[in-house]
């Protein structure tokens, strides 16, 4: 897989256009590739001692692993939620040409 490891890094809110906020600055800051926004979708969660249910929306970024750290602290920076929900999935399977196309899309390293 190239040598480089790729990541999907998912965060949910209950404003759909903070999310769509946040993928306009992840990708002008060139950390992540693709920014996807799906939903609404039903969550259930405890928070603050009670179970708790919102309609969310969905965020998922396309990035590789030296762009983990700088999404975290954008997202955090910018979320609505004082503890959003920042997941990171490995990508163990990407073809060639579309991990070729997140590196493209991304900064240079360093």
């Amino acid at each position: 897989m190239h040598g480089k490891t790729y990541l999907q890094i998912t965060t949910t809110c209950d404003d759909r256009q903070a999310l769509e906020q946040l993928a306009r600055l992840l990708i002008a800051e060139k950390i992540a590739a693709c920014a996807q926004l799906s939903g609404p979708l039903h969550s259930h969660y405890w928070w603050e001692g009670k179970c708790q249910s919102a309609e969310e929306w969905q965020l998922q970024v396309k990035t590789r692993d030296e762009f983990q750290a700088a999404v975290y602290e954008l997202v955090a920076k910018n979320h609505p939620y004082r503890v959003p929900q920042l997941v990171t999935t490995r990508l163990e399977h990407v073809a060639a040409d579309y991990a070729s196309w997140i590196d493209e899309s991304l900064k240079p390293a360093g």
